[in-house]
């Protein structure tokens, strides 16, 4: 089994702070959360080969952070594993709208940034 947070809004704070515990998490999904601490979850990212983290963002502080993290991930050679994507769904429903199918990407497929 994969355990993967899914946290939205202001909720990377929580996120980063459960990734941090030391509990084993496989994958985060920022939804339109990525305010702060880009250097932070990359960091978790890079940290074991088998770790994804992908950012939703509508635009604002998440569009800029999430450029942030992709300019990390492009140094770090870990766009693989780490990036952003774009969504235009207004921000309380960022979850709704892109999460199912993030989520049955993620769990179903062996690569879950192939779009098949």
């Amino acid at each position: 089994h994969r355990t993967v947070l899914m946290p939205h809004s202001a909720g990377f704070e929580a996120a980063l702070a459960w990734a941090r515990s030391g509990i084993q998490v496989d994958a985060i999904l920022l939804m339109d959360a990525l305010y702060a601490k880009a250097p932070e979850f990359y960091a978790w990212a890079a940290a074991a080969a088998d770790r994804v983290l992908i950012s939703f963002y509508t635009g604002g502080s998440t569009a800029r952070q999430s450029r942030r993290l992709a300019r990390m991930a492009e140094r770090g050679e870990l766009t693989s594993r780490v990036r952003r994507v774009h969504t235009d769904a207004r921000h309380a429903v960022v979850p709704s709208v892109e999460g199912p199918a993030a989520l049955r990407d993620l769990l179903v497929q062996s690569d879950p940034l192939d779009p098949r």
